[in-house]
């Protein structure tokens, strides 16, 4: 039992949860890891093995607005299971690393 629930409902819990918190981590990531998203995503804009067709405009927003944004554009179309298995795998890396995660 987690917190109470029966395994398979805490599972079901923390599955359904996973696409946002996917997205709550993508986004601290990129505000950690960029002082300036805006630069960041025109340049793996850049990246792109297919040229967009028209320029990207990108929004003026605040870079933490910004990184949130992004991120949940990447996590919305994520299975929820495998969001939830790319969580545990993150966890591994910063165990493996001697991270804690609190």
């Amino acid at each position: 039992m987690v917190f109470g629930l029966a395994e398979d409902t805490s599972k079901k819990l923390l599955e359904a949860a996973a696409p946002n918190v996917l997205a709550k981590v993508i986004k601290e990531l990129i505000v950690a890891l960029s002082p300036d998203p805006t630069r960041t995503l025109q340049q793996l804009l850049q990246l792109l093995p297919v040229r967009l067709p028209q320029p990207v405009i990108i929004p003026p927003l605040r870079p933490e607005d910004l990184a949130e944004r992004v991120a949940k554009s990447i996590a919305s179309n994520v299975d929820p299971k495998r969001a939830l298995q790319a969580l545990v795998r993150v966890h591994r890396v910063l165990d493996e690393y001697g991270i804690p995660s609190s």
